[in-house]
């Protein structure tokens, strides 16, 4: 054993993360727990064992590649750099004396020597500025890590600074001695067998990184050339490199995504991914060609789920919008793939977003992603190559397998409980931008001209003074004819009675009178359906004004219903 200060601060070491190794991704979570098992630590602290991949710098430095542990020795860091900062402005010698020793130990030995670590490439610049040079940073970093590293410097220092020096020295001294176990590695298969049987300190290793060292370790036990070995690994750790950067510059569920990636090629299963994946690495004749294949095609498995989620095309934002992508992705994939045109991209693209807005509409207990429905059609897809079939049997799908068709969506939208639909809100604004004219298209997204969308009843669940008549709407409750009645007739819930406006317009406009609520839909509201509300509403004659009653309920009802199944319609695909 020896010293975390020693391991970091020995002269002419040099660490430095792999571009092959995830970036920097611990959270709040992991500070506290960091934080807390240093406060609460008796006697020595143990910070854990290290596995470190060596090699000779271009300056005679040792290079010291960290294969495990880089999160908790870049944590350390980010928290040495904290107390470097929080004892500043002390003038006691011995206060002083270790600032200068923590700044000599973690930073580097003088102004004119290199640092003595270095994240991932991209992330390195930002590393240096924000951290190690203490630059205030006024823009969001390029990439999550780079948030992530410039967050845990702000929670450490906020946490300091509620202790006194003598406490923050006591804690720097105490992670500066803690005890750790390296072991130093140059054979690469070695260091992949390790890697497999250890984990870190914070987050559980995910089916990603297990997934990577066993490949890494396979390319070395399975093959005899030593030439090719050499070319298949760096192959592979280029092709995580490439993952890892993905998944730093945008928020993407990596185990998520492999999923996807899989499910792209065989389906959808209900075996563990990995032992699905060993599986069929077993069976392959030259298991150094499979890894170099899989890992090239994961590679642009995660480039196309990224262009997927930066892509702002209509149709992209809506499925983004509806959710449930991890029906998306794997489609995303094969498509990227296939290099399919965008007339085709965009069919495919609008298939899936009118099954799942069938899916999430009617709500039922039945799956849609089955080898027997959708992991048929993603069979087809990866064995035919043909995006037009895969069009076809998500078409014939909706039609004949049950649960989602054109009659069940129009009797899901005719209940009287359609209030709080998972797609209430995704189909009102829908039906807001069929109603826009040429010049005037509503943007794809509601949040960006809706602030805080929200459903109101036209008819509110509770009226003015609790009398709906005297405030312009019709019978709540018609004892001798309960579909008269708005609440007895179920149609306070209903369709035709809720309407999309923001939160803020929502609470002003609640239970007015009809003739306000009018009013305040033309002053204040931007959407046409809220125009639209007079024109349904019911001449009364004795009140000589409009009235919202099951008569304007009933034909708003059925005039969005009608509109709906015609946009949703299979047809138009």
């Amino acid at each position: 054993m020896l010293k975390f200060g020693e391991f970091i601060g020995t002269q002419s070491r040099l660490f430095v993360v792999p571009t092959y190794q995830r970036a920097y991704a611990w959270g709040e979570k992991q500070w506290k727990q960091f934080l807390e098992d240093l406060q609460e630590s008796q006697g020595d602290y143990y910070l854990g064992h290290f596995l470190v991949e060596t090699a000779n710098g271009e300056d005679g430095s040792s290079v010291y590649g960290l294969i495990d542990g880089q999160q908790r020795v870049t944590t350390s860091i980010i928290f040495m750099k904290a107390v470097i900062d929080a004892l500043s402005c002390s003038s006691e010698r011995e206060v002083k004396a270790l600032r200068h020793k923590l700044i000599t130990t973690y930073i580097r030995e003088d102004e004119y020597s290199q640092y003595r670590f270095r994240t991932v490439d991209y992330d390195r610049e930002c590393f240096n500025r924000y951290i190690l040079e203490g630059e205030n940073r006024k823009i969001p970093g390029k990439t999550t890590s780079e948030n992530a590293f410039v967050d845990a410097l702000e929670y450490f220092r906020k946490k300091l600074k509620e202790l006194p020096d003598a406490e923050v020295c006591n804690l720097a001294t105490r992670l500066n001695s803690a005890l750790i176990t390296e072991y130093e590695v140059k054979d690469r298969a070695m260091a992949a067998q390790i890697f497999s049987f250890q984990n870190d300190r914070g987050k559980d290793l995910s089916k990603l990184e297990i997934l990577k060292a066993f490949f890494l370790l396979q390319v070395y036990k399975e093959g005899e050339n030593r030439k090719s070995q050499n070319e298949i690994d760096e192959s592979v750790r280029q092709n995580f490199a490439s993952i890892y950067q993905l998944i730093a510059q945008v928020d993407i569920a990596e185990d998520s995504i492999l999923a996807a990636y899989w499910r792209s090629r065989i389906g959808f299963y209900s075996d563990d991914i990995i032992s699905s994946i060993k599986k069929v690495l077993k069976g392959s004749s030259n298991k150094g060609i499979w890894i170099k294949n899989f890992s090239r095609e994961l590679s642009d498995a995660f480039q196309s789920v990224k262009s997927f989620r930066d892509n702002t095309t209509d149709i992209a934002i809506r499925l983004r919008t509806l959710g449930m992508l991890d029906l998306v992705y794997p489609f995303v994939i094969r498509m990227g793939h296939l290099s399919v045109d965008e007339k085709t991209e965009e069919r495919m693209l609008r298939s899936l977003e009118n099954l799942i807005f069938r899916v999430k509409l009617c709500a039922r207990r039945a799956n849609v992603d089955t080898d027997a429905r959708l992991g048929n059609v993603l069979k087809e897809l990866y064995e035919s190559k043909n995006v037009d079939r895969a069009i076809e049997g998500i078409k014939n799908g909706i039609r004949e397998w049950g649960y989602w068709s054109d009659s069940d969506v129009r009797w899901k939208l005719d209940q009287s409980d359609f209030y709080n639909n998972a797609v209430d809100e995704y189909l009102l604004w829908q039906y807001e931008r069929s109603m826009r004219t040429v010049g005037y298209n509503a943007p794809s997204d509601i949040k960006t001209e809706v602030v805080s969308p929200s459903i109101e009843h036209i008819a509110p669940q509770t009226p003015t003074n609790n009398d709906p008549i005297a405030a312009g709407y019709g019978a709540y409750e018609d004892v001798d004819n309960k579909e008269k009645g708005i609440v007895t007739g179920g149609w306070m819930n209903a369709l035709g009675n809720l309407v999309l406006l923001s939160l803020k317009h929502n609470i002003k406009v609640s239970n007015h009178p009809f003739d306000d609520k009018i009013k305040e839909y033309e002053e204040l509201g931007l959407l046409r359906q809220q125009m639209e509300i007079k024109d349904f509403a019911s001449i009364d004659k004795a009140r000589n004004g409009r009235v919202w009653d099951v008569d304007a309920i009933a034909k708003r009802h059925t005039k969005i219903i009608d509109w709906a199944m015609k946009y949703w319609s299979v047809d138009t695909l």
